[in-house]
């Protein structure tokens, strides 16, 4: 069996596994259903808090700095496995016609 059959078998099974996995999980709660206590009151404790303070201007170029950040290893990861994929499906054309 070559590198490619494996290769081809492997994402069959994967999408089916997934295709079955989202299947089987479309009928279930997101979340538990209410429980007995609904309806009675809970005592909660209140406790002084600090008023909220805007972030300053350092703290928000900081963010935003990372946050740029992250798009681009984002965009990067992205993008290589994009060129990954459009490669192998030129491989796989390319043996399959010639």
């Amino acid at each position: 069996m070559s590198i490619t059959t494996l290769t081809i078998w492997a994402t069959v099974v994967a999408l089916a596994a997934t295709a079955l996995l989202m299947a089987a999980d479309i009928r279930q709660p997101a979340r538990r259903s209410a429980s007995g206590a609904r309806g009675r009151l809970t005592p909660v404790a209140q406790a002084p808090t600090q008023l909220y303070k805007r972030p300053g201007l350092i703290r928000r170029l900081l963010a935003l700095i990372g946050a740029s950040a992250l798009t681009i290893v984002a965009g990067l990861v992205l993008g290589i496995a994009l060129l990954a994929a459009i490669v192998l499906a030129f491989l796989l054309l390319g043996s399959a016609l010639g």
